[in-house]
């Protein structure tokens, strides 16, 4: 141990003379440590919140989507499969559009705007992530992969239930009319309307989706979207984290009349707006921090007027003006040390019983329990931004510590 960190540890525990410091210490550490708990806490819980968007958002949309716009019939899915073989866990050809729900309840007609996809019932299987509800007559109500009956009706989203009034276990039907779906006798495009049977209901976790999209056959989605219906094909990947490579390699082969796009790049609004929503959040975090630092100025100032003396004294017997200013900077340091590994431990405790027993969110929340996602690097890194910040604040008032002319202490200390 050497003697400027054996100073600076003796002045930590001092409590003689200088009454406050104590106070002031215990004060300068509880701050740091309130501030990392909050970074750790809040940022794994954003963290937690965004990997559960991710999955819900993969849990109804294909790794990978190619867009006809063309509508050209060359492409194929053993075309697609010869290109990317290594990568391909399903392919599979889907038509969607935007139309409008209507359903008749008594009296009463309400209707919304909708987005339908035409797939296959085995591409309804296949969904990830995502809680299925059907009626007991349903083809599908066992959800059995062996199960190869055509899909017969329509399924909506559990927001669009409570929308439509409408339920699958009543047997109650949908009329869906598509504005702009076939050409008429003169030559413009007309609109069609065919009416469905509700067979079931699903629920992603995501709004955006319950409430507005609804599933049918793919042979009923060409019949009801006609020439507005926008196809192409979905892939599903053996390795999600492989997306960028697969289109990569699907843009260099196929023609330009093709879109090819992942699932993350058609939300990448929405992940912009959550990653700028992370980084304000940890700047404003960063600022508990940076306030409880103000406090170590005070103290540092405070211990550095006490001990002029002894400054003077040190100064006299050799100690040089760099070591002089160590045993200060590691006052600093080790205060700020104690704060944020105190606060590092007790925030990664709190996430780990935040996911053990993890807290029940209202409804409205659209997520059954807070969710958390710790890190050992992020929290490292909170803990060494601590201590950097707790040195920083002292660099002034440890600056100070070595203009004091020694003779003139020596004569009135």
């Amino acid at each position: 141990m050497n003697t400027e960190f054996w100073i600076s540890k003796r002045y930590l525990r001092s409590t003689r003379k200088q009454r406050f410091l104590p106070l002031m210490t215990f004060v300068s550490i509880a701050g740091i440590s309130i501030g990392i708990i909050a970074l750790i806490t809040i940022l794994s819980v954003m963290r937690g919140g965004n990997e559960v968007l991710e999955k819900k958002l993969m849990g109804l949309n294909a790794h990978v989507t190619i867009v006809d716009e063309g509508n050209s019939d060359d492409l194929t899915a053993d075309k697609i499969h010869s290109l990317i073989p290594e990568y391909v866990k399903n392919i599979s050809h889907f038509i969607q559009g935007e139309t409008i729900a209507r359903s008749k309840t008594g009296d009463e007609v309400v209707a919304t705007g909708i987005r339908v996809k035409g797939v296959s019932e085995e591409d309804i299987k296949n969904l990830r992530d995502v809680e299925f509800y059907f009626a007991e007559d349903s083809s599908l109500n066992s959800l059995s992969p062996s199960d190869k009956s055509s899909l017969s009706g329509i399924i909506l989203g559990d927001e669009l239930l409570s929308q439509l009034n409408v339920h699958p276990d009543f047997g109650d039907k949908i009329d869906l009319i598509a504005p702009l779906a076939q050409v008429g006798p003169t030559g413009e495009l007309e609109p069609i309307a065919r009416t469905y049977k509700l067979i079931g209901s699903f629920r992603s976790g995501f709004y955006e989706y319950d409430s507005r999209v609804a599933f049918v056959s793919f042979r009923e989605g060409e019949k009801l979207l006609g020439l507005q219906g926008m196809r192409g094909w979905q892939i599903t990947l053996n390795d999600p984290y492989k997306i960028k490579k697969v289109v990569e390699i699907l843009k260099q082969s196929l023609g330009s009349d093709l879109r090819i796009e992942s699932w993350d790049r058609e939300n990448r609004k929405l992940f912009a707006a959550l990653k700028l929503e992370r980084w304000a959040m940890g700047i404003v975090l960063f600022l508990i921090v940076l306030i409880a630092s103000f406090s170590i100025i005070g103290l540092v100032m405070m211990l550095v007027f006490g001990k002029k003396k002894d400054v003077a004294i040190l100064r006299t017997i050799g100690m040089n003006i760099k070591d002089v200013r160590k045993i200060f900077l590691l006052y600093s340091v080790q205060i700020g040390a104690v704060g944020s590994i105190l606060g590092g431990i007790l925030g990664s405790i709190l996430c780990f019983v935040l996911m053990i027993r993890p807290i029940k969110l209202p409804g409205a929340y659209y997520l059954d329990t807070l969710p958390v996602k710790w890190s050992f690097f992020w929290s490292l890194v909170f803990v060494l931004l601590g201590v950097f910040v707790a040195a920083l604040s002292s660099l002034y008032p440890v600056s100070q510590s070595t203009n004091e002319d020694l003779v003139v202490t020596l004569r009135y200390e």
